[in-house]
């Protein structure tokens, strides 16, 4: 149960707050001792007024009273305002490293993934870790320095009357610890669904477009209502648990307090206890009581965090399937060299790529072309190493890529990949977003070169618009142009370009290529497209057919030998006439 208490990674991230924890444990001593004054001097206070003391002693107890309960208030003050607020930073580095962590894994790994269920680690899973670590901590302490606190003294007043206070309590201790089980289980499972119900809500508002087209709101909102029902149910389940704990604990301790009365009663008026003795103890025994109350909360909330910490392992024990290399200060200059690459993705058995060899020279222009599926992203992707290539397969600059720190070698590539991806930030943000510190004349160059400048101006708001989540307030040729000005402006010695001019009209691709070639100067290129008037410029020019390369040479060799580079020529160009007529 105190498990993830003892956790080498919980531990570290509480370590920053040590005299924080310190002070806070001495504020919660001194509260619960202070605490426990307090029956005793009411009790005394009672008894001097009943057994008709001067005044001068009751204002002197009451004097007494009224300044431990402050006392008590003011450590109560202190305990909160250290121990809450340690744990909330606990909270923040927490989800800190999780997100550096999460952040680093590979790009396979987030194909598989869903972001709700990652969301909802990020989020509740770890807010659960932090009750336990936080308020759970903070009430276990309370209550174990209350309880024994009051024991003693119950004992040291009568203990014949604690006995009869205490045996029902170990019952209540049985029930709880039987209880427990069901409720790490119940806990689970609602820890799962709410991953569930935020995966499930996030997809449909991120697809709320295709929902709408589609007219599919209604199966929509019933899938919704389905995963939160389930919701509900898993909830409910664990709220019975906690209140069959609770109303078990509560029922014990009513039964306990009216024995309490009737005998600590008789005893008053058999003379064998003060009244004012009576009071002190019965003050303690409802001390006694808020701990066992306590105690039921505290356990769950423990119960929770054991299992929110549990899940946020599953994530933070996931080693990153692409770690960079050895290498971190290297002059890369453009040049590629693929050798041999075979390459197959996991969980299938076909290659994507077959034994591809291709040499690019530094500032020089490659084009890789060919039917849909054929593996033309996936060489792309080698590149940076968002896929892992082979050892010894991929070389930039004569370095293996498997060698080079993956900061330095991905700094190295401006990259517009086929799926498009735009913050919900500015414009200019967007744009920036390789380099922060750009100057806004840089950006607006950028810009120009992508032939987006005229539109971004016409926004209400220029380079400070907000472009909406994935940038859903632009058009599709938009958010092109504003990615291939993002990779211009980041200016690295390779540019990659994958079919990224697929949502532009010829005009306007035309004007983009004339001034990319301006901005190819001295650059290696890299285009992946599907409409070849787009490439017929570059220098070299590869066909992939089914992962193997068929054809390679410029445009006017490729249309000399007739293979698939020169029918789709024919076929495009025919597209071209019609369209045009």
């Amino acid at each position: 149960m105190f498990e993830f208490l003892r956790n080498q990674r919980i531990q570290e991230l509480r370590a920053p707050d040590l005299i924080r924890g310190r002070l806070a444990i001495l504020a919660m001593t001194g509260r619960a001792l202070l605490a426990l004054g307090v029956p005793l001097l009411f009790g005394k206070t009672i008894g001097a007024i009943h057994e008709g003391a001067d005044a001068a002693r009751v204002r002197n107890l009451a004097i007494l009273l009224v300044s431990v309960s402050a006392a008590t208030a003011i450590c109560q003050f202190y305990m909160r305002w250290l121990w809450i607020g340690a744990s909330r930073d606990f909270e923040c580095r927490l989800r800190d490293r999780l997100f550096e962590h999460i952040s680093k894994l590979s790009f396979s790994w987030f194909n598989r993934a869903r972001t709700g269920d990652i969301m909802s680690r990020l989020t509740s899973d770890v807010e659960a870790v932090r009750m336990g670590v936080g308020p759970g901590v903070m009430h276990l302490y309370q209550t174990g320095i209350m309880g024994i606190g009051a024991v003693s003294l119950m004992l040291w007043m009568d203990w014949r009357l604690t006995l009869v206070s205490l045996v029902p309590m170990t019952v209540v201790l049985l029930y709880i610890r039987s209880l427990m089980p069901k409720m790490q289980a119940a806990s689970l499972r609602v820890q799962e669904q709410t991953a569930r119900v935020s995966e499930l809500s996030q997809e449909s508002f991120s697809g709320s477009r295709v929902v709408k087209a589609f007219a599919r709101e209604d199966y929509e909102i019933s899938r919704f209502e389905r995963e939160a029902s389930l919701y509900i149910d898993d909830s409910m389940r664990l709220a019975m648990l906690r209140a069959r704990m609770r109303t078990g604990i509560e029922a014990l301790s009513a039964l306990v307090t009216v024995c309490v009365l009737w005998l600590g009663g008789r005893d008053v008026l058999s003379g064998a206890l003060s009244a004012g003795e009576f009071v002190s103890f019965f003050g303690y025994y409802m001390l006694l009581i808020w701990p066992m109350i306590a105690i039921g909360w505290t356990l769950s909330l423990f119960q929770r965090a054991q299992v929110a910490l549990e899940r946020l392992e599953e994530f933070l024990s996931i080693e990153p399937e692409i770690v960079g290399g050895p290498v971190t200060d290297a002059e890369l200059n453009g040049e590629w060299r693929l050798s041999h690459l075979t390459f197959t993705h996991a969980g299938t058995q076909t290659p994507s790529l077959v034994d591809i060899d291709i040499h690019i020279p530094a500032g020089s222009s490659l084009a890789v072309v060919g039917p849909t599926g054929a593996g033309k992203s996936t060489l792309t992707q080698m590149l940076g190493r968002l896929l892992d290539p082979p050892a010894e397969t991929v070389f930039q600059s004569g370095f293996d890529v498997r060698e080079l720190d993956l900061g330095l070698l991905r700094r190295s590539i401006s990259m517009v990949p086929q799926d498009t991806f735009l913050f919900s930030d500015t414009i200019r943000a967007n744009i920036a977003f390789a380099r922060p510190d750009a100057s806004i004349e840089e950006v607006r160059a950028a810009a120009e070169a992508a032939q987006i400048l005229d539109a971004i101006e016409a926004f209400p708001k220029g380079f400070d618009q907000i472009v909406g989540e994935r940038g859903v307030t632009l058009s599709g040729g938009q958010k092109q142009r504003i990615a291939i000005a993002r990779a211009l402006l980041h200016d690295a010695p390779t540019l990659v370009l994958d079919d990224c001019l697929s949502a532009v009209d010829t005009d306007t691709e035309e004007r983009i290529l004339e001034h990319l070639r301006r901005a190819m100067a001295g650059r290696t290129t890299i285009f992946v497209a599907h409409r070849l008037s787009s490439i017929m410029h570059c220098e070299h020019i590869v066909v992939i057919e089914n992962g193997r390369i068929t054809e390679q040479g410029d445009h006017a060799t490729l249309l000399t030998r007739g293979g698939w580079y020169a029918d789709t020529w024919r076929r495009q160009l025919v597209e071209r006439e019609l369209e045009a007529a």
